[in-house]
């Protein structure tokens, strides 16, 4: 998003990763045109009002990860993570405002309740040792999302 928001608004974007008073708080520089700095600190909060809010018939899960087990959710580039989203249609992110030597970390999922309660079992089952690639997961549990006709 960091990203998309730079190439969009021509501005370089920084956030500072050092803990702040507020726990949940990170310092965010943005530079560029007065015009492009203004443009991406409006898109910036839309971001994180989103982030923050459900939308309308979403629901969110957080299910506790051990620390030494978060990079089998994320996956090498994060490629497992993609690949969980893809196929539960739900947004999967792993909480990075965690204390220093945390044994565990939270993993946030939203989206509709059939995705979530889809990617809450991806996520349990390679939390758990579950044999099987993420793929392998994936595929027991469903691709995509219930439309209810």
């Amino acid at each position: 998003t960091i990203q998309q928001l730079q190439a969009t608004t021509s501005t370089s974007i920084q956030i500072d990763q050092e803990g702040s008073e507020f726990a949940d708080a990170k310092k965010v520089t943005v530079r560029g045109s007065a015009e492009n700095v203004a443009i991406a600190k409006a898109q910036i909060k839309q971001v994180l009002e989103e982030a923050v809010m459900p939308g309308e018939g979403e629901v969110e899960e957080r299910v506790s990860c051990p620390s030494t087990l978060v990079g089998r959710i994320i996956g090498r580039g994060g490629e497992t993570i993609r690949s969980l989203q893809g196929g539960s249609g739900a947004h999967i992110l792993v909480d990075q405002n965690y204390p220093e030597g945390a044994d565990s970390r939270v993993v946030v999922i939203k989206g509709r309740p059939d995705s979530v309660q889809r990617a809450t079992a991806m996520v349990k089952d390679l939390i758990s040792g579950e044999p099987g690639t993420a793929s392998q997961i994936i595929a027991k549990h469903g691709v995509g999302s219930t439309v209810t006709l």
